[in-house]
């Protein structure tokens, strides 16, 4: 039988030559029907059974599975991690460099051997860590020791865990995790009770829940919802964190609020720009020190996007001409308003005051505390003509 005998005859002699003006169909019918004649020579001779070359029944596979292509092995060839090697698989690679049907599949396995896989295939499988087991019944044995059951799932490693998915999640082998397993919750995390701990300390079984794979086939909807087995699903990563930790541990602080229900100065809150408290009843920047290098550092961490361009479109951060500095000089005298500068340029601070009102006691430096925007001048074209002076 040559390979052209082989292109028109499947299923029972059924033509589904090129010409003959059928599509070849997408498994017509089970391999338990097919007939000896139809991969074998001299099947019903007492000679020894005579296989077709590899690549004539290659040719027989895919006239039944014609859209298998070379990216059907990936994600499922084992030799890809060496614990999986040792025995010679079944192809040669002298005779045969690439990967065909039958080092995978056998058409004689019974009806309910999902995928017609063979032993030698799935024992090398279950080894491997170069296949991902889930969402596949086929290869529950990768974690099981026997077949499951949802009361007795006789788990490999004695039931560990951590051990057992850090076979393939394991930092040697895959990204590392964003949380740490093995370890007992602090006083100040709450587990909830279906997010269950193993002796006490967390696990990957903590967040992930991997039986939410069980049952075949699953939904390929269920798949793309849930792919990380997530204990509770269309969560933020965040949301998600804060099912355990307590939010308000991991707010922002306002430096802003400055001030005790007694009016008394915060002075934890001082600590956050100032290495010392600073006196708040002198006027001036020079006894002002700052633990940053540029004190607009503070400002920008909260207040994205206003280091260029702003006010009016333009940068205003920078040492100020002769003229500007003159004007804010006087700023005190002309107007009665303090506009700081710091080692000589303009910062936020300078237009912007960021304390809280009541607790600059000079009232030139306390200017602006009692507004939204903090500005130390009026909004609007005041704020321009205290610099800009000949704008009037």
């Amino acid at each position: 039988m040559d390979l052209e005998a082989v292109s028109s005859l499947t299923n029972n002699g059924a033509d589904r030559s090129p010409g003959s003006g059928r599509p070849p169909p997408e498994v017509d019918e089970p391999h338990d029907r097919l007939t000896c004649e139809q991969c074998h020579r001299q099947a019903k001779t007492k000679s020894p059974i005579n296989l077709l070359p590899d690549d004539t029944s290659e040719a027989l596979c895919r006239q039944c599975h014609p859209k298998v292509s070379r990216l059907h092995y990936k994600g499922l060839n084992p030799f890809l991690d060496t614990a999986a090697r040792g025995k010679r698989f079944i192809r040669d690679k002298k005779k045969r460099p690439h990967f065909f049907c039958l080092d995978c599949h056998t058409i004689h396995a019974s009806a309910e051997k999902k995928f017609l896989l063979s032993e030698t295939y799935l024992e090398r499988a279950r080894r491997s860590r170069s296949i991902n087991p889930h969402w596949k019944g086929y290869l529950c044995l990768c974690c099981h020791e026997t077949t499951p059951t949802r009361d007795t799932p006789r788990l490999k490693e004695k039931g560990d865990h951590n051990l057992l998915c850090n076979r393939c999640h394991g930092t040697r082998y895959a990204r590392a995790d964003i949380h740490p397993v093995g370890v007992k919750p602090s006083p100040q995390i709450r587990i909830p009770d279906d997010m269950p701990l193993q002796d006490g300390r967390l696990s990957c079984n903590t967040c992930h829940d991997a039986r939410l794979q069980m049952g075949a086939p699953v939904p390929e909807k269920r798949q793309k919802r849930n792919p990380n087995f997530l204990r509770r699903e269309g969560l933020s990563r965040n949301s998600f964190c804060f099912l355990c930790h307590l939010r308000e541990a991991y707010q922002r602080m306002n430096p802003h609020i400055q001030l005790d229900d007694q009016g008394k100065i915060i002075e934890a809150t001082c600590l956050f720009c100032h290495p010392t408290r600073p006196d708040v009843t002198i006027m001036g920047m020079k006894h002002v020190r700052f633990i940053a290098k540029n004190p607009d550092e503070y400002c920008i961490g909260c207040h994205h996007g206003f280091t260029r361009g702003h006010p009016a479109g333009v940068d205003h951060l920078r040492r100020p001409s002769r003229k500007i500095l003159r004007a804010i000089q006087t700023s005190v005298r002309r107007l009665g308003i303090e506009l700081p500068l710091y080692r000589g340029r303009i910062i936020c601070a300078t237009c912007h005051n960021p304390h809280q009102q009541g607790v600059l006691k000079v009232r030139a430096s306390a200017a602006g505390s009692q507004r939204p925007s903090k500005l130390r001048l009026m909004p609007g074209n005041m704020q321009c003509i205290g610099c800009h002076w000949n704008k009037d």
